[in-house]
């Protein structure tokens, strides 16, 4: 009798998380965004440090995010990156002759992405490193991505804000 009570539960038990697991939807990042500078926090570095528009593309395992930056001499620069988001490294190569190294993965809710990235000079020593959570904010027109970043030994924090066009 105990051992069929046991059964049962450990059945309504697997049930329920099978639920819960098809429930699970994961957020979904694709389409334009443009910075919100006005909303957006570059904590203490320039509102440059921000991309002025990132066009992504998902799908179930990884996001392709085009970047549109200005400088400081107000010069566009693009940048086109391929981010894992199933735990996995991704690798790309930057302009400056940086590489970034990360890994992402969702958080158990779906609703946010968890990314961890590190960046390499040419003779492989780190020169950044970086933690980011997206999101997108209720309203589904807001995507939010905040940024905890170290670089040559100072912490800065970024509140990145893009409105979906």
């Amino acid at each position: 009798m105990k051992q069929t009570i046991k059964i049962i539960l450990l059945s309504i038990n697997l049930v329920a998380l099978a639920t819960i697991a098809a429930n699970a939807q994961t957020v979904d990042f694709s389409g334009t965004w443009k910075v919100n500078k006005e909303t957006s926090d570059p904590g203490g570095l320039s509102i440059n440090s921000i991309p002025i528009e990132l066009v992504i593309q998902q799908d179930k395992n990884q996001l392709v995010i085009a970047r549109t930056s200005t400088n400081v001499k107000a010069e566009i620069k693009k940048d086109r990156e391929v981010l894992k988001t199933d735990g996995s490294v991704s690798s790309h190569s930057l302009a400056d002759s940086t590489t970034k190294k990360s890994v992402a993965k969702w958080n158990e809710d779906h609703k946010t992405l968890a990314e961890t990235a590190t960046y390499t000079d040419t003779n492989g020593k780190e020169v950044k490193a970086v933690k980011k959570t997206w999101a997108v904010l209720a309203d589904g027109k807001t995507l939010h991505i905040s940024v905890a970043m170290t670089v040559d030994g100072e912490d800065y924090t970024l509140e990145e804000y893009f409105d979906k066009q």
